[in-house]
């Protein structure tokens, strides 16, 4: 991914964009219902938001059981910089104070305070390195964390290492050391560590979640083959979630540890997790041909439509056994009120009973205890599926509501940015430009940075007629490209005003790079600006 951006921005400095230094081209506003900027509207349209997470808090029986999160506000960073002044050198300081510059966004200044940190982290511990006491785990595994805080993922990957082979149990490599390792795709050091976890663990819920977890990354390559149309046979395609995933193990612990709640809790939700995997692994790909904006719009609900037809009889009866299962949890008050309506309102997705999914889900939020609130406990999951429920139905008033509500409820407007730019594309998406813009407006009085933001603007003034601000903004946007669909994305942004000021050649440069940075296959954007605007040119 790291690679791709680069590229992209190496390309981005070299772009013409609407006749600059093109000898005298002059721009005009283009019809914003031609079909040229009719097709821009795709590359607007919002994700498709559907996953299923499992942590330890959603497997806690009450409210109780989870611990309160610490508010990390101005009064909590003039406590640690009191502390701090006592003691200068204390990276645990350091980080903490790094840590609250991260949650409100202000990234050099954590940078700064990550860095002084490890700086200091040899000063605060004087003992060696090659000492084999009781805190050397803890040293490696706090080394390990700063250097991922600094975004060096590969001395991290291997402070963690060392840690665990001194205390394999210890408290911060095993919440960073399993995802660090499966995201870098070394799943078989991953699956040997949780096992590792699991023979030096009596009954612990922390294991048992990294086991079912690692299945289901392990099986992603076989359950990925459920998309693809003519390489598999249709005896693969049959087969049952819990053929392509082996949970056996997790069976076996389960039975072991009858008494922990949390790990029976954790069973079930993994049935949940492994048929939502199926589920959203299936389906027709989305690379069919289109004509225009809302024919693509229509061939993706389609193509989403069709992952329910994978759901055979057993996994039916799968879910309702389910169902059953949830209600005696709920009758022995044995799992917290928002997982379970939480998985109420999974299962019922999957059932395609959109009346019960959408009554669970709004359940799941009114219920919700804020202030235990996490990154790894949230209504995201929630709003998410609640929000494509509504953008498959083309219900526009019930999604901005709960938009709307989504951020009400947000103490801090600085979470709620993202949140607004999807009220922004909707309503750019339905013709309101006057709204979208207010939205991209409010949006970068926050975060003058934002990426989407800008890029809308972009849009939105380009559409107006005006020439300089889309090229400033643009421009700038290029700065913030954070992932493989920014980069797609603001490509093909260029592509299509490129295409529109007649600087073809640039223009297919530019959208076969952003197929590969798709992935290399099929674009049916990329196919349809190629056939129609820069044949033989």
């Amino acid at each position: 991914m790291k690679r791709s951006i680069l590229v992209l921005i190496s390309i981005l400095f070299s772009m013409n964009l609407l006749g600059q230094n093109q000898g005298g081209v002059s721009f005009s506003a283009p019809d914003k219902n031609s079909s040229l900027m009719d097709l821009a509207k795709i590359l607007f349209l919002p994700e498709k938001e559907f996953s299923f997470n499992i942590s330890t808090k959603d497997t806690k029986q009450s409210y109780a059981e989870i611990e309160s999160i610490k508010v990390k506000d101005e009064k909590y960073l003039n406590q640690l910089i009191g502390e701090l002044k006592k003691d200068s050198l204390n990276p645990f300081y350091l980080k903490d104070i790094a840590d609250y510059y991260t949650e409100v966004n202000q990234t050099k200044l954590a940078k700064q305070y990550y860095s002084k940190a490890y700086k200091n982290l040899n000063t605060k511990f004087r003992k060696p390195i090659k000492d084999m006491s009781k805190d050397s785990a803890s040293y490696y595994s706090f080394r390990g964390l700063l250097k991922l805080k600094l975004s060096d993922t590969t001395t991290a990957l291997s402070d963690f290492k060392k840690a665990v082979q001194l205390k394999p149990t210890d408290s911060i490599a095993l919440i960073f050391y399993p995802i660090l390792l499966i995201e870098k795709g070394k799943l078989k050091e991953a699956d040997s560590y949780i096992k590792r976890l699991i023979a030096n663990s009596e009954c612990a819920t922390v294991p048992y979640i990294w086991l079912i977890i690692n299945e289901t990354f392990n099986k992603l390559p076989e359950l990925a083959k459920l998309k693809e149309k003519e390489s598999i046979s249709k005896s693969f395609k049959e087969r049952s979630y819990d053929e392509i995933l082996d949970f056996k193990i997790l069976d076996s612990y389960a039975s072991k540890c009858k008494a922990n709640q949390e790990i029976q809790n954790a069973r079930v939700m993994a049935d949940i997790l492994g048929l939502f995997a199926k589920l959203a692994s299936s389906g027709a790909p989305d690379n069919s041909e289109i004509t225009n904006y809302n024919d693509f719009k229509y061939q993706q609900w389609k193509n989403l439509e069709t992952i329910f037809l994978n759901i055979n009889d057993y996994e039916m009866n799968k879910l309702h056994e389910i169902i059953k299962i949830l209600a005696l949890l709920e009758t022995d008050k044995k799992l917290n009120d928002y997982s379970l309506f939480k998985c109420y309102g999974f299962v019922y997705f999957m059932l395609r009973d959109w009346e019960k999914t959408i009554f669970y889900f709004n359940e799941a939020i009114r219920v919700f205890p804020t202030e235990k609130g996490s990154k790894d406990f949230n209504l995201n999951e929630c709003y998410g599926n609640l929000g494509l429920i509504y953008l498959q139905k083309s219900d526009t008033l019930n999604f901005r509501k709960l938009i709307h509500e989504k951020i009400a409820n947000e103490s801090d407007i600085k979470n709620t940015l993202d949140d607004q730019i999807k009220l922004a594309n909707d309503y750019y998406l339905n013709g309101d430009i006057h709204k979208a813009e207010g939205y991209c407006r409010k949006v970068r009085e926050i975060n003058p940075d934002h990426f989407d933001a800008l890029r809308l603007l972009a849009h939105i003034n380009i559409l107006k007629g005006s020439k300089l601000p889309p090229i400033f903004q643009l421009d700038k946007a290029r700065r913030y490209v954070n992932s493989n669909t920014d980069a797609y994305n603001l490509l093909m942004q260029y592509a299509i005003y490129q295409i529109y000021n007649g600087d073809i050649k640039t223009a297919k440069g530019n959208i076969e790079k952003a197929r590969e940075i798709n992935g290399g296959g099929d674009c049916a954007l990329c196919d349809k600006l190629l056939a129609d605007y820069c044949n033989d040119k």
